[in-house]
Parts: C-alpha cells; structure tokens; sequence
C-alpha cells in the first residue's frame, strides 16, 4: 500500500503538509506528521517575500509601532514585560543607501480601520488597485488566494470591494474603443481550507467558493452578467485559471500500468495551456513583459466579505518605467493578513471612486 518511496522524507514532520487535508497544528511540536504519507500527498507552497531600505522601511516600522501600541492599550496593560514602543526620530541612515537606488518608485499605503488600529478607516489600499485597473494600457494579472468581489454599484450588497466593477469598467472601454486589453486572474482551485468540499463542516470552504462564483459568473453582481448586459464576450477579455493538478495515489493496478503508459504516448506534446492563451490573444507572456506598476502583497485584493476595511495591513508597490500593468500577490497556502500592495500613483479627475474616498 502506498507509494514505494513513502518510507523516503525530504520533508519531516509538519513540513510535509497538505492543507486541504489536514491543516498545521500544534506547531511546537513540529516533527509530528499530521497526514497520512503513504495516501496523501504533500502539497507545495511558498509565500513570496520582499525587503525594502530607506524610507519606506520607515514607514513600514511605523505602521508596526501603531499596531503594537494599540494592541497594548487594548489587551495588554497588565504585561509590563511588553513595552509601548516609541518611533524614533528623523530618518538619519547609518550607511550611504545611494549605492542600492534601483529603478523603481514604492509608496506603502495600507488598510485600517478603528477597531483594528484605533484609527478612521483607511482604505488606500482598495483605492489605489481600482486606479491601477483603471490606468491599465494592455494586460493586468492578478495571481491571488481569493477573488471576492462586486462588480456593480448596489450600497445594499454584502460586498462591499468593487474591484471587480473597476475590472468591468475598464473591459468596457478596451471594448468601446477596439484596444487590445486582457485580464488574467489566477486562483487556486479551491480555498486552502482543510477538509472536503462535500463535508457538512466545510462551511468556510463553501462560503468562500459562494462569493467567488457571485463575483465571477453566478448572479447580476458577477462580472460574466455585467460584461454580457454590454454584449461583451467575456472570454475575450478576462479568463480565470486554477494552476492545480489531480491525481490519485496509485489509482491504477499494476497489470495497467502499461496501457496507461501507451495512451500517455499517444497524448499531444503541447496541448493548449496558459502561455499558449496569452499569445492567441495578442498578450505577451507576463514574465517576459515589462510591467508598469507591480502589486505586491500577502493577501488577497478581494478577501474582505463584509466590512470595508479590513485589520491592519501595509502594502508596498513599484512603478516601472513602461509596460502595460500587472498587478501580482502570492498564492500563499493559509488564511491570509491582509495586506495587498500598491504603487505611487496621481489622482486624475474625472474618476469613479468606486464608494472609497483618498486618504488625505
């Protein structure tokens, strides 16, 4: 039973996982196995880190020290081993960080809200991504956890992000004027949430694949019914993908193993896959292309269901000199912060707001 190799680890412990099985766990205990290895196999994963210098390194220090505090005069008075934090003073570098100037500008904005910092909510963050789609010339990618979304105008609706509206708005004049414009949105397959779609306990599971399908294709808010209302095929401007493969452990008996093989033979060497999409419709491959502006973050655009702000999070951007835009998250395996990035950007009138106002 089981693979041959099952008996091999490369990974010990928790470091072999699988999310969607059996999530981490007591992670002191780190050599524990939370999943069956000879059954199930270990999913890969990787967040996506960035380092900064300078100036927005402050601001990120910053943002941390506000989180801290607050959380301190909240829930942490009686701990005197945990200090308020005070911000030093002017920015005064301890080395000549000329030397490492690159090519791009990066500005830090964030989401806050009064109960998760104490502070007037700040949605920047939102802000700045529907101005990004807005001022895309010809592709955005968007590589996300979740897409969750509202792609028309309704104060009443439960989702509150428009990001998807900013997506539909833009399609419509890529269309109006014969440009040629794409969106691709990668997602997993399903939420990096343990358990079976088809268990009675997978609630959160569900909800999230709910609101993704109403933000995609399912209901009047979803941008397929918004785009379709305008006559537009929304195959020929956005597409949606799931970079995930199936395959059971030893499905076949070993007396099949050589009809398998042949029928694997017989298989096309290049069957139609992503890259092959981009270049049928005129978009070049994104990691051969310059981008404009380039997001940055932990968390998804589009995660926050039901409030308009959500915790505290930060964002770093880069804006590129030429290009068209592509907007990039991680694809991290667990329920995220929240924090998406930005890049420095002007505020041009006239423009939809899309129910969020700039932060002076």
């Amino acid at each position: 039973n089981g693979t041959p190799y099952a008996h091999l680890q490369n990974f010990f412990g928790q470091d072999y996982n699988n999310a969607r099985i059996h999530d981490f766990a007591n992670v002191n205990d780190y050599e524990d196995t939370l999943i069956d290895r000879r059954t199930t196999p270990r999913m890969p994963w990787h967040d996506v880190h960035m380092a900064m210098i300078g100036q927005p390194a402050r601001d990120v220090a910053r943002h941390f020290i506000q989180r801290w505090n607050f959380i301190k005069s909240s829930k942490g008075m009686a701990k005197t081993h945990m200090p308020f934090l005070m911000p030093k003073g002017e920015y005064s570098a301890a080395r000549n960080d000329l030397q490492y100037r690159g090519t791009c500008r990066t500005q830090l904005l964030r989401s806050s809200a009064e109960w998760s910092m104490g502070i007037s909510k700040e949605s920047s963050i939102h802000t700045a991504y529907c101005e990004m789609i807005r001022d895309a010339k010809h592709f955005i990618y968007i590589e996300n956890q979740f897409f969750v979304s509202n792609a028309r105008e309704d104060a009443g609706y439960t989702i509150k992000n428009r990001i998807a509206e900013a997506l539909v708005d833009r399609i419509k004049r890529a269309h109006r004027r014969q440009e040629k414009f794409f969106v691709v949105v990668v997602i997993p397959l399903m939420p990096a949430f343990e358990g079976d779609v088809n268990a009675v306990g997978a609630a959160t599971l569900k909800l999230v694949m709910h609101w993704q399908y109403q933000s995609i294709c399912r209901g009047d808010h979803s941008i397929a019914s918004q785009l379709d209302k305008a006559g537009i095929n929304m195959e020929d401007y956005i597409r949606f993908y799931g970079l995930r493969n199936y395959d059971v452990i030893r499905r076949f008996s070993d007396n099949v193993k050589q009809d398998v093989a042949a029928l694997a033979g017989n298989a096309p060497k290049e069957a139609p896959g992503f890259d092959n999409m981009l270049h049928k419709q005129g978009v070049p491959a994104i990691e051969r292309t310059e981008a404009e502006n380039v997001v940055s973050g932990s968390a998804p655009p589009c995660a926050d269901v039901a409030r308009e702000a959500d915790s505290a999070s930060i964002a770093a951007a880069n804006g590129v000199a030429n290009g068209s835009v592509a907007s990039t998250g991680d694809m991290a395996r667990g329920p995220p912060s929240t924090s998406i990035a930005t890049p420095s950007l002007s505020f041009h009138e006239p423009q939809p707001d899309y129910g969020f106002k700039r932060p002076d």
